[in-house]
């Protein structure tokens, strides 16, 4: 009895929920929107730009500024869809701040690094190459334009992709089973982070997406374990700005 009480106990901690309407949208919109941006779309657009005419531009940096574009615009979506979602856990986080912050920025990140080590080693163990097409182009674009590579890799991407997989993906299948949610948001995390070079028929990319459902699963935890999509947040940008760190310098 004391067994199933601590387990309803900490069921109960998680208490967000989407509306009808907000998951209707999620699955209408926003995750369409994604996928189709983050593929087609961007790819479509650097390809027909770079075959106009003598543009120019260099690959580099019509890539920078759709990935910016890309992700500005997904924040956008989100927010429309997820209003009253997020200023409720906004209005919590002013609450709690103190607690959401430090459980973000320090157990987030000590977590995503053992994590990594693990996923590491298991990619290392699976496959030669030990990095993915997504992250060679991440340190290819970090270096042609360190600034606006931190502004979207620290601020930008983790708005986008946590409102997306956390926000929206984890929060509405929590309610049907915990497990479910965690291993659908974790894997649609790390699926859309090799999505090009797979449809591109590199599918050997598949085993790369090991350390970014890793990733995918620490930032579901900390987001369930803090009950705000700021905590989320918070991690994954600090994730991302000491990988940019270690890129840079």
């Amino acid at each position: 009895m004391e067994r199933i009480h601590i387990v309803k106990e900490y069921r109960n901690t998680f208490t967000r929920r989407l509306t009808g309407d907000q998951g209707a949208l999620g699955f209408l919109i926003m995750m369409p929107a994604f996928l189709i941006c983050n593929s087609v779309i961007v790819s479509a657009l650097i390809k027909s730009v770079l075959l106009i005419g003598n543009m120019s531009i260099s690959y580099s940096r019509l890539n920078l500024v759709l990935n910016v574009m890309t992700d500005l615009l997904m924040i956008l979506i989100s927010v429309f869809c997820l209003k009253d979602f997020i200023v409720r856990q906004i209005n919590d986080f002013m609450k709690r701040k103190k607690k959401i912050i430090i459980n973000g920025v320090v157990i987030g990140y000590l977590l995503c690094f053992v994590m990594s080590m693990i996923t590491a080693l298991l990619v290392r163990m699976l496959t030669a190459k030990s990095t993915s097409a997504n992250q060679e182009a991440v340190v290819s674009l970090a270096k042609y334009n360190p600034v606006i590579m931190l502004l979207m890799t620290v601020v930008f991407a983790p708005l986008a992709e946590e409102l997306l997989f956390r926000g929206f993906l984890f929060t509405f299948f929590r309610k049907y089973n915990r497990i479910l949610a965690y291993v659908i948001s974790a894997f649609m995390f790390g699926f859309v982070h090799v999505m090009s070079a797979v449809m591109g028929g590199n599918l050997s990319e598949f085993i790369q997406m090991i350390p970014y459902v890793g990733m995918g699963l620490v930032f579901a935890y900390i987001y369930e374990s803090n009950d705000n999509i700021v905590a989320s947040i918070l991690t994954h940008a600090t994730s991302n700005f000491i990988a940019m760190l270690l890129i840079l310098f």
